[in-house]
């Protein structure tokens, strides 16, 4: 499977951008006092795609080190990161989004 997340299908791009709205929500937003395991269950039920939710969780990775300077973003952006793992996230996958992200921040100056 390819887990570069430019080359995502386009029913895959699509589930990437509905988890990532439930795990910021159940994070973060409306539904942040809701049962950890209701965000779980609705991940999964919403992406079963370990490569999806990899990528999703690379992204919030990514997201922790944008946001250094405001510990309470970080915080909630690690609460995304473990509702996807939770959510049955590749690890490997995130790994490699994270690490093409910050590669390119890092080339485009802006860390």
């Amino acid at each position: 499977m390819d887990t570069d997340p430019d080359r995502l299908t386009r029913r895959q791009r699509i589930a990437l951008a509905r988890v990532t709205g439930i795990a910021e929500r159940h994070a973060f937003g409306s539904d942040r006092d809701e049962p950890r395991e209701e965000a779980v269950t609705e991940l999964r039920l919403e992406c079963s795609d370990p490569v999806v939710l990899g990528v999703a969780l690379g992204h919030a990775l990514t997201a922790q080190v944008e946001h250094e300077r405001w510990p309470e973003a970080v915080e909630q952006y690690r609460e995304v990161a473990a509702l996807l793992v939770d959510a049955g996230a590749d690890r490997s996958v995130a790994g490699v989004v994270h690490a093409a992200q910050v590669a390119r921040y890092v080339r485009r100056g802006h860390w």
